[in-house]
């Protein structure tokens, strides 16, 4: 099921469906999100990890520096 929205609630990002039904959290800050896939940048990290819309890990990049 495709990544309909994600909300930031204190330190995890949680993601719904496109019916509203939440699929999976994850800690960390939302940094973008498509239908596909989702961003998150850890605590105290440069890195952003990205994620499949099952929320299986798909790799790790190199984002902005702080």
């Amino acid at each position: 099921m495709p990544i309909g929205s994600a909300v930031q609630i204190g330190h995890k990002v949680v993601v719904y469906d496109l019916d509203g039904h939440p699929l999976f959290s994850k800690l960390g800050e939302l940094y973008g999100f498509t239908g596909q896939a989702l961003t998150i940048r850890r605590d105290g990290s440069h890195l952003l990890t990205i994620y499949d819309e099952h929320g299986r890990q798909l790799a790790n990049v190199p984002g902005p520096r702080r």
